[in-house]
């Protein structure tokens, strides 16, 4: 009996997997790694030659967009594979800058204070994670509300690490490898793409992995993935810290970008921001989070010499729930379905031309 099961285990190994359809991989975001590599490539390659060819304001927008994207990546971790609503994103964003700013004023390296910001709010993301996901549907929103609602006076009441009110700098003379990393500079456009690029390509290769397909079935079968042995509690801290980490960076990478962080710019609705990113882009899609950055950083932007500023919140709140009518899926989701059959139909006219 032992022999047979080794056998049916041998031949079931060697048994090539079946490739997931279009619809299938759009969906769930898992399966077609190379084109979602090379979506990924030719998306950040896009938004790179926008960047160069555009004006420094239009620039310094996309290089925010850009920031915010990372963010975004990181809090549909939570809001993909365990379906939890997270508007903490503005609270990691917030302890990435502010941690930056404190190591490097204290004499750090800022290469090496960056490094210790965002381990440091890793770590603050895995405590905060452990009694949040105790919490589940509107109880975990409503937790995260209240750390992204309180960020701004805690920000005033530390003044002393965060300069209160007046706010803190960021390191001036910070120049790695040459580059100028701060405002609307090409080479912080080009860093915050490429670093962009590298947290999505890790995330895909770990949604893909045997960590997404844990994350996975513990967010959408918790009872199921709890009897097959698997720590849904440690699974979902370890999601959080991971959304976190990226928090993290991006906070240390605004501060560069903006020079100068204060407790107005991590309000509340930041973190509303990114959530409605996710939701809007699509969040089981990595390059769709580049879509969402663009949507919270450049769009309003491009829409205030359009429209009235007070109008931009209606016209996003409209575009959230068409989203969330169309079932959460996404622009991202939207393109991936509607490309194979674009390309079918393309096909077709050309063979019968």
């Amino acid at each position: 009996m032992t022999l047979q099961k080794d056998v049916e285990t041998q031949e079931s190994a060697r048994r090539p997997r079946r490739r997931l359809s279009a619809r299938a991989a759009a969906s769930t975001g898992r399966g077609r790694v190379p084109a979602r590599l090379l979506t990924l490539a030719v998306v950040a390659v896009a938004v790179l030659a926008f960047g160069f060819a555009s004006a420094p304001s239009v620039r310094y927008a996309v290089i925010l967009s850009v920031i915010y994207a990372i963010a975004i990546l990181g809090n549909n971790a939570v809001l993909g594979l365990l379906g939890e609503m997270n508007l903490s994103g503005g609270v990691t964003m917030a302890l990435g800058a502010y941690g930056f700013c404190w190591f490097s004023a204290q004499g750090m390296n800022p290469a090496l204070a960056a490094v210790t910001a965002v381990l440091l709010t890793a770590l603050v993301s895995a405590v905060i994670a452990i009694p949040t996901t105790r919490l589940r549907g509107i109880f975990t929103a409503l937790a995260t509300f209240a750390l992204a609602y309180a960020i701004p006076t805690l920000a005033i009441y530390l003044k002393d690490i965060t300069g209160g009110d007046e706010g803190t700098s960021a390191p001036y003379d910070f120049a790695p490898f040459g580059l100028e990393l701060s405002g609307s500079t090409w080479d912080m456009l080009t860093t915050v793409v490429v670093i962009f690029v590298l947290l999505g390509a890790l995330s895909l290769y770990l949604f893909n992995a045997r960590p997404g397909t844990t994350a996975l079935v513990v967010g959408e079968a918790e009872l199921a993935g709890t009897t097959t042995g698997i720590s849904h509690r440690t699974v979902k801290v370890v999601v959080w810290t991971w959304a976190g980490t990226l928090g993290g960076i991006a906070g240390v990478l605004y501060a560069l970008a903006v020079g100068f962080i204060g407790p107005t710019g991590f309000s509340f609705m930041l973190g509303v921001w990114i959530l409605v990113g996710g939701v809007i882009a699509g969040p089981r899609s990595v390059w769709g989070a580049l879509l969402g950055g663009l949507f919270v950083g450049l769009l309003p932007v491009e829409l205030q010499s359009v429209v009235p500023p007070a109008a931009t919140g209606i016209i996003f709140g409209a575009i959230l729930l068409i989203a969330l009518l169309a079932g959460g899926r996404g622009l991202a989701e939207w393109i991936e379905r509607a490309a194979p059959k674009m390309t079918e139909l393309i096909r077709r006219r050309r063979a019968a031309s």
